[in-house]
């Protein structure tokens, strides 16, 4: 006889108010049960590296820009610093992976090169340091020396970690993590419908 009475999971109540906050309740209860997704440590580590590199673009191009049209600098110092502000435009697209197109340039989607191509740009930048007047412009050629072992130094972070096969780590780690949030996004319309 016990086996056959239903079970109530709430205490009854005569008003309507009390039954539709059963019912909240109830749904509540259901979607807190539904676990919740994190991105992860190796997730968020990937991230705060294209983040950083981000930065470094950033403040590259200001650097660029600063020697251009502070100093006195010849028509083939000025053409190299304006292709190194497009190599850096390139890097922050290819970063936040901006267009389909950027996203599967071989030379980017491989870290060992994407490493290589970022050490270029540093080295690029150090070496026309060599070429600036230290006199008047100390503040920026330190800021411009500085950001440019900062950029060879994320080139060799990408190289070494493209040597280590951890773009297909990422790529993995990435994947799965949509599918969670894909599925969740699923339970959590089931439970609402």
């Amino acid at each position: 006889s016990r086996l056959n009475k239903p079970r109530k999971i709430f205490h009854s109540s005569s008003s309507d108010d009390d039954d539709e906050d059963s019912e909240s309740d109830v749904e509540n209860h259901r979607l807190s049960r539904i676990p919740s997704i994190e991105r992860g440590c190796l997730l968020n580590t990937f991230t705060t590296v294209n983040v950083i590199c981000m930065l470094i673009a950033i403040a590259l191009i200001t650097a660029q820009f600063l020697v251009i049209f502070n100093t006195s600098q010849s028509i083939v110092s000025i053409t190299v610093r304006c292709y190194c502000i497009l190599f850096c435009f390139v890097v922050i697209g290819a970063e936040m992976e901006w267009t389909k197109t950027l996203r599967q340039l071989s030379i980017f989607t491989n870290w060992i090169s994407r490493g290589i191509i970022y050490s270029f740009i540093g080295m690029l930048t150090l070496e026309l340091q060599d070429n600036m007047d230290l006199s008047k412009n100390k503040y920026i050629y330190n800021f411009i020396y500085v950001i440019g072992w900062i950029v060879v130094s994320m080139g060799i972070l990408y190289f070494l970690m493209g040597i280590f096969c951890l773009e297909s780590v990422k790529k993995r780690r990435e994947d799965r993590y949509r599918m969670l949030l894909k599925a969740k996004n699923d339970l959590s319309e089931h439970f609402e419908g």
